[in-house]
């Protein structure tokens, strides 16, 4: 009964999963490991202050930070382009009250 319990979720989750291509399901995998190595209690006040300390401009680093980012949106396609902006809104915007 367990064994077949197994074997019905794991056609369940190979349907789920092919919903999206490869390129979709990296994205999903870094964005995991990255939420993982994330300091959620590290403010970003003290970030910000070890960053200068290191002499490096704060207001430099933003500028390149930022023009990365445009960069990779630029290379989107519209329906890349909108899930950029769904899991931006979900990991920035949302309210987890």
């Amino acid at each position: 009964m367990h064994l077949a319990l197994h074997k019905q979720m794991n056609k369940g989750i190979n349907w789920f999963l092919q919903r999206y291509n490869t390129d979709e399901l990296l994205f999903i995998i870094q964005a995991f490991e990255d939420t993982l190595e994330a300091s959620w209690v590290h403010s970003e006040s003290v970030a910000e202050e070890e960053l200068l300390n290191t002499g490096e401009s704060l207001e430099a680093m933003k500028n390149d930070e930022m023009s990365q980012i445009v960069d990779m949106l630029n290379q989107l396609d519209t329906r890349n382009l909108k899930k950029a902006k769904a899991v931006l809104q979900a990991m920035f915007f949302t309210p987890f009250d």
